[in-house]
């Protein structure tokens, strides 16, 4: 499990799961050693408890302490640590697309400073296709087609004085009709934007990194 908690990575994986302890800065044991705010750069806990959990959350959630951009922690119970990461937050669902045309480009959106893809929360009721195209089709004024899955995201934010964790599936799509696309303004979208390849890779240095792994599990799934 991957969360995205403001510009930090919390990565939850199983104690037995191997990882190339070159990849991290800082390896600390779970049964010795909390985790400190003045850790840099990438930082592995082995033999996490819920404990090292709670800190991490909560030293995420404040913007002004810690250096650390990304957090594994190994779990030796991986489905409680889980669970007990879902219960800090109320958990919302939401779906969009990433929507191709038949020129190659990609669509995304601009919205609160950031490029973005669009996405929405599921309607009661909703399955999380459904509310995907919805919300494409909505947010962009597009008529689109339904594709595979691609990936699902989460990540957290405060929304009037509760923690939220939202769960996001993405979907890929291809445009049927862009004749009368137009940013949804109500929604923040400001601009609506066919991109080519060099383009995207241009407005992902101005989004969010739950955005950033879309696109690499997207383009991912292009090359397999």
């Amino acid at each position: 499990m991957k969360v995205f908690i403001n510009d930090r990575v919390i990565r939850l994986i199983d104690r037995d799961k191997e990882v190339s302890h070159r990849s991290y800065q800082h390896r600390l044991d779970g049964k010795k050693e909390h985790l400190s705010p003045e850790l840099e750069g990438n930082v592995l806990i082995k033999n996490a408890d819920l404990v090292h959990l709670a800190q991490s959350i909560e030293i995420s959630r404040r913007k002004d302490q810690g250096n650390w951009k990304a957090l594994t922690m190994q779990f030796k119970d991986l489905e409680r640590a889980k669970t007990f990461f879902k219960e800090q937050f109320n958990i919302v669902e939401a779906a969009g697309g990433l929507v191709t045309n038949g020129k190659d480009q990609k669509l995304m959106i601009f919205r609160l400073g950031k490029w973005d893809l669009p996405k929405g929360k599921l309607d009661k009721g909703e399955k999380p296709a459904a509310a995907g195209l919805r919300e494409v089709e909505e947010e962009c004024n597009i008529k689109a087609k339904l594709g595979d899955k691609i990936c699902h995201t989460w990540h957290t934010y405060v929304y009037k004085g509760k923690n939220v964790l939202k769960k996001t599936y993405w979907y890929e799509m291809t445009c049927l009709s862009d004749k009368h696309m137009r940013p949804q303004i109500e929604e923040d979208i400001h601009e609506v934007r066919w991109m080519s390849d060099y383009e995207v890779q241009a407005a992902l240095s101005n989004t969010f990194p739950s955005i950033k792994l879309v696109w690499k599990k997207f383009l991912k799934k292009q090359w397999a």
